[in-house]
């Protein structure tokens, strides 16, 4: 191959090949290095076009012909060098020449990588009605990559070899997204657009606005353009100057500004998505999770889950991880999370306008307010649910009132139609959401929780503070007394183990009371005439960790005869202390644990206070089972449940926006501005302009007019203050 130089109006007539057009129109060393990328990135059969029509720098004809004699120049390379021509007319002359070929305009300042032009080609020809297609790049624009623009101008050897443009390129899922028009500084432009649009307007005085100019016109024509989301390239001025010919774009397409505006700042969308990928290609995924639930004390499943989950995603290394937290969180898990190095706290009081999203939003845990939706909505591009199990979406017991029960109903069916992606800790939960509609299959994916914990260092255990005297050998029911937890069926057991067997121990149950959907009431009444029984039950509140732990160890047995659980973690903690745990195969608990593990027949209580005698006095049955148990505990790790999650970020990020997606963030968005205006209004202008509207609407405008003009309004009001005085509450007047 060589270097030829080309004359206008002799035109290059390759059709096969489209011809790589580089405009010498940047400072040298720039054009020096593009043109190095070009020809070691670019298949050989591909002519390149040098147009060295705006710079008297000699050093560009000296420089190709140093190429050409060093014998390196693989590639037809054409010098095309004249006067000095306006930037329209050097485009058209540059039009002219490549034809009847495609052309494609490489900035003078890029950095193309592997790969480049085939995949550009590609993204071209995706479509018959496709006009150009550009390239992703650190340039500013709708096409911007930010976490390339982060990295500055790096060498661009950095860049090519096995840097950005080779990560984004490995990692693409080509759509090829339509956009406005086509974007520099990387643009394929099909020869078919240039016959049907016509060239380049000699009106326009900038490269900007003749190729802004360009598209909008084949736009108009029928025709669209996209964007090459699996090329990246490097511009080494990444900051466009103002354009001279905004103006006359403005006026010509008033459209566009906003168009580009809206593009720009969408979170979802094809071209979003493509952008968030190349994104995560350059620098990582970036997480937020919800860790607000880390307050107060840390005894629930809820808050193991949590903990444990941002300490097996920080020790993968999958993510960069800001976790979010409330006022209440407790020192020691504080200080577990400071240990975590590279892992950002911010605290909810934090959060602004200003505060920069995340790629994911994740809360491991379920919706409990709209607000929750909104912090989502604000701090990730994406949105992934836990959602443990359907109790209180089920269970009008669990709330204080039917409107309250039907307003969370209301509140999960639009967490679950906002989240990308909801994850359930057991397949039975998963069924369980998908039998109601209240999620497509496809975006569920059942993650089993982690039971080897490794978040925090655990502190000995100790005896509960205030714990009557206790002796060993007790069955312990641990849980909170909703009446799901089946509280209520163990003291029918405890019944029968003293009747019928003559046990002489004691029940213990440890957890909170709850205000609603308690099973206290019912534990009295059944108490109440057995008071063998009831001198026999010991009710212990909430306990710590450390507490939990002792009570555990001391048991001769641990009960749990939950009705329905999302998982379930207490036959394994008792397991691991060493004791069997007595449950029923119920919800998650007959998915996660052996079958011949579950040693009670729902809801025999004679048959469990028969089973439980034979644990408590049974040795080999007794390690027969916590064998068991520890065997099962073997198949779910912290390390699986990161991986998965990290898997279903990844997935979260990559499907296709759906419409009820957008309808459902729109929907909060629009209780957001609700609020807003509710809280302006205040209840007083709520009953004048509300449903109740005091104020009729004849008189709404010409009050506003008044109340817009400072010399009617300060008097006309002020009559107003004077009236409700003298005819307002405890001016006794009222009748």
């Amino acid at each position: 191959m060589s270097l030829r130089s080309v004359e206008p109006g002799h035109p290059l007539a390759r059709p096969e090949q489209p011809v790589v057009c580089i405009r010498a129109d940047r400072p040298f060393e720039l054009f020096a290095t593009c043109l190095r990328s070009v020809l070691k990135n670019t298949p050989a059969e591909v002519p390149i076009l040098v147009a060295d029509d705006a710079t008297p720098d000699s050093r560009v004809s000296d420089f190709l012909g140093e190429l050409d004699a060093s014998g390196v120049m693989e590639h037809d390379v054409f010098h095309l060098r004249s006067e000095p021509l306006a930037v329209p007319a050097a485009l058209n002359r540059v039009l002219e020449i490549t034809a009847p070929a495609d052309m494609v305009l490489v900035r003078g300042s890029s950095v193309v990588g592997d790969g480049w032009l085939p995949a550009l080609a590609a993204a071209a020809g995706s479509d018959s009605i496709v006009a150009t297609a550009s390239a992703l790049t650190n340039r500013e624009g709708i096409l911007q990559v930010p976490a390339a623009a982060e990295r500055g101008a790096p060498a661009p050897e950095i860049w090519l070899e096995g840097g950005a443009a080779g990560a984004v390129r490995e990692r693409a899922l080509p759509r090829y997204p339509r956009i406005p028009g086509a974007s520099e500084p990387c643009v394929y432009i099909r020869r078919a657009a240039a016959q049907l649009a016509g060239g380049f307007d000699d009106a326009l005085e900038d490269p900007a606005s003749a190729l802004t100019d360009f598209s909008q016109r084949c736009v108009l024509r029928g025709l669209s353009h996209v964007a090459a989301d699996d090329v990246l390239v490097l511009d080494q001025e990444p900051f466009p100057a103002a354009s001279a010919g905004d103006a006359v774009i403005e006026a010509r397409y008033p459209y566009l500004a906003r168009a580009l505006l809206e593009i720009g700042l969408a979170k979802r969308g094809p071209l979003a998505g493509s952008l968030a990928r190349a994104r995560r290609a350059v620098r990582g995924l970036t997480l937020t999770i919800d860790g607000r639930v880390l307050a107060g004390g840390f005894s629930g499943g809820i808050q193991v889950h949590t903990l444990e989950l941002i300490h097996a995603l920080w020790r993968s290394g999958g993510a960069q991880i800001r976790v979010l937290l409330g006022i209440e969180t407790s020192d020691r898990i504080r200080s577990a999370l400071e240990a975590m190095d590279g892992v950002e706290l911010l605290p909810y009081e934090s959060i602004g306008p200003g505060t920069p999203s995340t790629d994911v939003f994740h809360r491991p845990y379920q919706v409990s307010s709209m607000d929750d939706l909104r912090v989502a909505e604000q701090l990730g591009e994406r949105l992934v649910i836990t959602h443990q199990d359907l109790i209180a979406y089920r269970n009008p017991g669990y709330f204080s009132s039917y409107d309250e029960w039907v307003a969370y109903e209301r509140l999960t069916r639009s967490a679950l139609a906002m989240a990308d992606r909801v994850l359930f800790f057991s397949q039975h939960a998963a069924d369980d959401a998908l039998s109601d509609d209240l999620i497509e299959r496809d975006r569920t994916r059942v993650i089993h929780i982690g039971v080897d914990h490794q978040a925090l260092e655990p502190e000995p255990s100790a005896q509960p503070a205030g714990l009557p005297s206790l002796d060993p050998g007790y069955v312990l029911c641990l849980g909170a007394d909703y009446r799901h937890k089946n509280r209520l069926f163990m003291l029918e057991v405890l019944e029968r183990m003293q009747r019928d067997n003559g046990w002489d121990g004691r029940l213990v149950f440890a957890g909170p009371h709850v205000p609603v959907g308690s099973s206290a009431g019912d534990e009295a009444a059944f108490l109440g005439p057995r008071p063998s029984v009831a001198r026999a039950v010991t009710n212990l509140p909430a306990v710590s960790e450390e507490g939990k732990r002792w009570l555990v160890e001391h048991a001769a047995l641990v009960a749990f005869p939950s009705v329905y659980e999302g998982f379930g973690l207490v036959p394994f903690e008792a397991a691991q202390a060493g004791v069997p745990c007595l449950f029923a195969p119920q919800s998650s608990l007959a998915e996660i644990l052996p079958d011949d593990a579950a040693l009670v027949v729902p809801w025999d209580a004679d048959q469990a206070a028969a089973r439980a005698l034979e644990l408590i006095r049974d040795p080999e049955a007794r390690e027969a089972l916590v064998t068991k148990l520890k065997d099962a505990a073997s198949r779910f790790t912290w390390e699986a449940a990161a991986r998965q999650a990290l898997e279903a970020y990844d997935e979260a990020m990559d499907a296709p926006a759906r419409g009820s997606v957008k309808f459902a963030h729109e929907v909060v968005e629009l209780s957001a501005k609700l609020d807003e205006l509710t809280e302006a209004a205040g209840e007083d202008g709520l009953a004048l302009v509300g449903p109740a509207a005091y104020l009729p609407r004849d008189v709404r405008r010409p009050l506003l007019a008044v109340a817009t003009r400072k010399r009617l309004a300060k008097p006309f009001f002020g009559l107003i203050k004077l009236l409700y005085r003298l005819t307002g509450p405890g001016s006794g007047s009222g009748g």
